[in-house]
């Protein structure tokens, strides 16, 4: 009796371990095979392998069990029912166990996975309303700012009150334009353009700054610059590059007055090559450019030539384009595409008149834009001669300049472009031919009574 129950206690000890390997087998299937399904399948759908053998060990075991059991009340020995019922008692109390964890950890997986994608969104949406929140904060610190700003500016009394007010006005309108652009990082617009019209100051043309060449004239000059504009669009280069060119040749011109015309080309084509290594990031090669003068030069002339003209600049190429004011005023006047096409079309007309290159660069664009804007803008039968409302406040305060310094400018550019179609040198004119630069050298206001109108306006 007693090895019968020592092997009844045997049989038990093996159905707890199977019981134990088989919350292990089931604790190995991985969460993650739950997840891919999407809806986590049951677990009753597929078995493991090693639970398919832990069940028939199981099962063995219990067998075995019952028939020791029977065997033992058989017997008629008074401790075997005690025992045997006790054992029995545990079999049962295991396999139920085991049942158990395996709907457990079914639906704790099950369980597991909703609740890991519930989080998730969860976690979305609470990051979601932190970022609406935090840009609604940010966009009311903005504007209280602006209104702190607008109500601690001190209120000057009688004529200057008006004047401030408008400039007050025209910087907040400014801001609000370029806010939502981070690229015009309008935050630092004020101290850039403070910086650009200092620089402009400190690198003039001269009016006169062909005087003292013994052979290089006003002709000269202006026929170099027709061609470098048209190696510039042969080039596909920007805008940048042509001016720049320019300004290059001008301020060489007005420091080596013995420049000759057999090298004049030569100075032209190595202030192109300096520009673009300047503004672009793969400029012409030498090899392309000489090809241009015909074989003129040698590689060997253009590099020496290169070394004398940043020696003679002093290595300072920084001197400020009218394209760069351009930008920005046409951003301030909120003007449109044709306005900006036709004021670049009157600044390059400008920059071939040896006769302009002595204005400002900052001058040209204003002056550029205030012609376009009237000659776009104005009704051709309704009015006669410039129109000086289209020059805002809010212009003139970003401009820095009122419509007394721009309009005899703009009057000398508007006789440049009346007369472009019979100019010989014409670079310029049919570069603006095309239809991406929307076909402006061939519009009708530039050739009627409105531009005439503009030319004879003393006012």
């Amino acid at each position: 009796m007693i090895s019968d129950e020592n092997e009844i206690s045997d049989v038990t000890k093996q159905i707890e371990e199977i019981a134990i390997a088989g919350k292990v087998a089931d604790a190995r299937i991985p969460l993650k095979s739950l997840e891919n399904s999407g809806m986590c399948p049951s677990l009753a759908e597929e078995e493991s392998p090693q639970r398919k053998i832990s069940m028939a060990k199981l099962q063995d075991a219990w067998k075995t069990l019952k028939v020791l059991t029977a065997e033992a009340i058989w017997g008629k020995e008074a401790a075997v029912p005690i025992t045997t019922n006790q054992a029995i008692t545990n079999c049962e109390a295991v396999a139920m166990s085991v049942a158990e964890v395996n709907v457990t950890q079914t639906n704790d997986l099950q369980r597991n996975a909703a609740d890991n994608v519930t989080l998730k969104i969860n976690q979305a949406k609470a990051l979601t309303d932190e970022t609406i929140e935090d840009t609604t904060i940010s966009k009311e610190t903005v504007m209280e700012s602006k209104e702190f700003v607008a109500d601690s500016m001190l209120k000057p009394q009688n004529k200057d009150l008006l004047q401030h007010e408008v400039k007050a006005t025209a910087a907040t309108q400014a801001a609000e334009t370029d806010e939502n652009d981070f690229l015009f990082v309008s935050a630092y617009a004020t101290d850039i353009y403070d910086y650009l019209f200092k620089l402009e100051s400190e690198q003039p043309i001269g009016k006169n700054h062909l005087n003292g060449q013994k052979e290089i004239d006003a002709a000269n000059r202006s026929i170099l610059i027709d061609w470098i504009n048209e190696i510039h669009l042969h080039f596909h280069m920007n805008d940048e590059v042509f001016q720049l060119t320019v300004a290059i040749i001008d301020r060489y011109l007005q420091i080596v007055k013995d420049t000759q015309l057999t090298q004049f080309q030569l100075v032209g084509v190595t202030a192109f090559f300096l520009a673009a290594k300047y503004e672009q990031s793969q400029p012409p090669s030498f090899n392309n450019l000489l090809q241009l003068t015909d074989e003129s030069y040698t590689d060997s002339q253009m590099r020496q030539m290169e070394l004398k003209i940043l020696r003679i600049l002093d290595y300072n190429l920084s001197r400020p384009l009218p394209v760069h004011f351009l930008k920005r005023l046409i951003k301030v006047a909120e003007a449109e595409a044709i306005h900006y096409a036709m004021s670049k079309y009157f600044i390059e007309l400008a920059m071939i008149e040896t006769d302009t290159a002595h204005y400002k660069p900052s001058e040209i664009a204003a002056a550029s834009l205030f012609l376009a804007l009237n000659l776009i803008r104005v009704k051709h039968g309704s009015s006669r001669g410039f129109e000086n409302s289209y020059w805002t406040p809010t212009l003139q305060q970003h401009s820095r300049y009122g419509i007394e310094d721009i309009q005899p400018i703009a009057r000398q550019i508007a006789t440049i472009a009346r007369s472009a179609q019979t100019n010989p040198l014409k670079a310029v004119y049919h570069k603006y031919k095309s239809t991406k630069l929307l076909r402006i050298s061939l519009r009708s206001e530039l050739y009627g009574s409105l531009i005439d109108s503009f030319i004879k306006d003393e006012n």
